[in-house]
């Protein structure tokens, strides 16, 4: 009796013990589910609201054209940023970035597939200024040119598909205009370092005509501005603008931005040569939400039709490169 007593209740604790088991899981199971919804939802409404910046800022740059003003510069409203935003659940924030105060590495060649003798020197300028003793500014700008050109003819110094494919892992040189600045870490002879310090300063974006990838005075960096002509006055003109931009108005037009260079020492006959404008066509908007555990950061590519207000996205990329 008391062996059957005994039994029983070994029984018992063995029913207690799975079931207990089996209860443990499943709570387990649930707070895993309670955390995967959690994390989807603040996912989706992270996401959700980098689309509602982009509408902002496709309405700031809208608005700004309406106002049919005769130059882009970054004392305008779409040139403030954003800070952090409390909103349900997180926080947003973003800033509009215009990518003609850049170099456009794409206007190296243009949409007929002619190299751009200008842009060739300005994208050296800038090798050579930021790139560091680790590569070859004309090695660079040569894979570069090769890397946009349809055909498999190597440039000077530059590389074509066998010298890619040779690599590990292999690839082939793109064969069309850069989708993204980060590409260049791709190009022969292209180290880290330099990338790093000239990422701030180059953008890719589609070339439609050679005028669309001028320069903005008005927004560009001494870095860029110092690059506009290789000639012995350009560096002391670029301070020279970036100091009449700090403490007068911005160029109002491209004719009076030439008159005060020509005024801060360029000879007549450099002028044509000087690629710079005062309206832009091209931004890029940061855009940045933070929900729970998510931090979420978007890279969207606009473009505003000339005289227009219509903006489109043209790109949009996750992380913090695009």
């Amino acid at each position: 009796m008391k062996r059957q007593r005994g039994i029983a209740l070994v029984t018992v604790l063995v029913v207690v013990a799975v079931i207990s088991g089996i209860a443990s899981s499943v709570v387990l199971e649930q707070q895993f589910a309670i955390r995967r919804t959690e994390n989807l939802l603040h996912g989706d409404q992270g996401v959700l609201y980098l689309f509602a910046l982009e509408t902002w800022a496709k309405e700031s740059l809208g608005m700004d054209a309406e106002k049919g003003a005769a130059s882009d510069h970054l004392k305008e409203e779409w040139a403030l940023t954003l800070p952090p935003v409390e909103v349900e659940g997180g926080s947003v924030a973003g800033s509009i970035h215009d990518l003609q105060g850049l170099f456009n590495i794409n206007s190296l060649v243009d949409a007929k597939g002619e190299v751009s003798a200008a842009a060739t020197l300005q994208f050296r300028c800038l090798l050579t200024q930021l790139g560091g003793a680790s590569i070859s500014p004309e090695e660079v700008v040569a894979a570069a040119i090769d890397w946009i050109d349809a055909d498999q003819d190597v440039t000077g110094e530059g590389a074509e598909d066998l010298d890619y494919l040779s690599r590990d892992p292999s690839y082939r040189s793109a064969g069309q205009h850069f989708v993204s600045p980060s590409e260049l870490l791709l190009l022969e002879g292209m180290s880290f370092a330099a990338w790093e310090n000239i990422r701030p300063y180059v953008t890719a974006y589609p070339v439609v005509t050679e005028e669309s990838s001028y320069i903005n005075v008005n927004t560009a960096p001494l870095e860029v501005l110092k690059c506009l002509n290789i000639d012995a006055e350009s560096q002391e003109i670029a301070a020279e603008i970036l100091r009449y931009r700090v403490e007068g108005e911005p160029f109002a037009s491209s004719e009076e931005a030439l008159e005060y260079i020509k005024s801060s020492g360029a000879a007549d006959a450099t002028l044509k040569s000087w690629r710079i404008d005062v309206k832009s066509n091209y931004f890029l908007l940061v855009s940045a939400a933070t929900f729970g555990t998510h931090e979420l950061r978007m890279h969207h590519l606009l473009a505003r039709e000339q005289n227009t207000t219509r903006v489109t996205t043209l790109m949009r990329t996750f992380g913090e490169e695009w």
